[in-house]
């Protein structure tokens, strides 16, 4: 009985994008975003790069004394210290400016 033929394929709904709060979210670029933007990390390289500004001034004056002693030792240590501290200065200053 009833209705003879063939149905009438439906219409496929038209694209729509989901609102904001229906997305699906990409955990790695709110990670990202996260340490990008973590308060408390930039604080830490901040307080990092204070330090290691005063150690460099610290060493600085060490270098200048065991120049003035020409004690050949202590130069060499104060040297390789402060090369140290200074390529540190500049890991944490490029990594703050990226941040």
């Amino acid at each position: 009985m009833g209705g003879g033929g063939p149905r009438p394929a439906l219409s496929p709904a038209p694209h729509r994008r989901p609102h904001a709060c229906c997305r699906r979210r990409d955990p790695r670029a709110e990670n990202a975003e996260w340490r990008r933007t973590d308060p408390g990390d930039q604080g830490a390289r901040e307080g990092l790069a204070g330090q290691l500004e005063d150690s460099i001034a610290a060493l600085e004056k060490d270098l200048a004394t065991a120049t003035a002693a020409d004690d050949a030792k202590k130069i060499a240590e104060a040297e390789a210290a402060l090369t140290a501290r200074r390529a540190w200065l500049e890991q944490v200053t490029r990594r703050s400016a990226r941040a």
